[in-house]
Order: structure tokens, then sequence, then C-alpha cells
């Protein structure tokens, strides 16, 4: 599931964009936090509240160089849903990085159409 990139992290505190869809705090926090790592398992679940509509995939994308795979769309969160995560993980893409959570606990596996 996207949670932002790192070109956006100089966003307004309390807004919210396609850019950061959980508002521009997680963004900010989840930024400072990664240090270099590429996956970042968080010490405790943390709940998340979703701010605009998010796509939630089968699973975290595929790169291929600077190119990104999304994989199908099982569902998708509205606007002040929350889901836990515990685990960040971070793709470095054509001069940004964009970061992705996976939501714990089985998620629905079917695709969309």
């Amino acid at each position: 599931m996207y949670i932002g990139r790192r070109s956006a992290v100089s966003c307004t505190l309390g807004s919210v964009a396609d850019a950061y869809p959980f508002g521009c705090e997680l963004l900010q926090r989840v930024a400072q936090s990664r240090g270099d790592a590429e996956v970042v398992k968080l010490a405790a679940p943390l709940s998340i509240t979703a701010r605009t509509k998010v796509n939630v995939r089968k699973r975290l994308p595929s790169t291929f160089g600077t190119f990104v795979m999304h994989e199908c769309k099982v569902k998708v969160l509205s606007a002040g849903q929350a889901v836990r995560v515990q685990t960040i993980a971070a793709y470095d893409l054509s001069q940004d990085t964009q970061f992705y959570a996976i939501i714990e606990g089985k998620q629905e596996q079917q695709c969309m159409s």
C-alpha cells in the first residue's frame, strides 16, 4: 500500500495529497525514520488512517531498474479508514524514493476489475 514519496516531504503539516495519501505527518515520519534501510520492521504495529482514497495492492511492487510494476488492486481504502502496518518498504527510483507499507493480517487476494 502506497504511503508517499520523498520528494513530497516538504509538504505542509495537516495537508493531504495523492503523493502522501495518509497525510504529511506520516510521510515525514517514515522518511526520517527509514535511514538507509530498504525495509523497516517497526517495533510495534502502527495504526494509520487514510486521508483520501488509497488502493491496496496484492503485494509490494516489483522494480525493474527505475520502472515500478504495481500488483493488481484488491481493495480500496476510503478516507477515514484505518489499517495497521508493521513493515515499511522503500524503493529508490529515478531520483526519488517511494514508500509502501504492508498491512497486518490476512488480506483479500482477489484482484478487483
